[in-house]
């Protein structure tokens, strides 16, 4: 709660809330965001509803905007993906819940053909546990000395764009 406090303040329950939904499985999606897309220049929206349970926000990439959402309801299932659009080709990273192990990250391209259609492929491109991997990762970088590939650097600038979402949604 301390640590809450000193992030927050003296926020809402349902700030609060937001910020732990944040600090949950969003932080992974917002990492993937950033290691693809790089560091958003601000947070252009930022929204809540349903008592913090779902949140939308937006960033200002310059050329483009990201769409970012997120919610939590009764319906069991995972659905988290990372959609890409360009002029003639859309990218879908598909990644299921990380809670069953051995479940494929799935890539999805459609593109233009060329002649008013479109080409559908789907890969798998690897198979695995991504938990398994990032143990394996932890492993070298405490037996071989190895960089990690997460710095305190990348896990702050999640920290201040959750604090610069639930500044836009105060």
């Amino acid at each position: 709660m301390q640590l809450l406090d000193e992030a927050l303040g003296d926020a809402p329950a349902v700030l609060r809330g937001v910020y732990g939904l944040l600090l949950g499985l969003s932080s992974h999606d917002l990492s993937a965001m950033r290691e693809l897309l790089g560091m958003p220049r601000r947070v252009l929206y930022a929204t809540q509803r349903q008592g913090g349970l779902y949140l939308t926000a937006a960033f200002d990439y310059g050329d483009y905007v990201c769409q970012f959402e997120t919610g939590i309801d009764n319906i069991p299932r995972f659905d988290a993906h990372l959609e890409v659009y360009g002029e003639n080709q859309v990218l879908r990273v598909q990644y299921d819940t990380p809670y069953v192990r051995n479940l494929p990250i799935r890539l999805s391209i459609t593109e233009a053909n060329g002649k008013g259609g479109v080409i559908e492929r789907r890969e798998h491109p690897a198979w695995g546990d991504a938990f398994v991997a990032e143990w394996r990762a932890f492993y070298a970088s405490v037996t071989e000395g190895r960089q990690p590939k997460t710095t305190p650097t990348d896990f702050r600038q999640e920290l201040e764009l959750f604090r610069d979402m639930v500044a836009l949604m105060a």
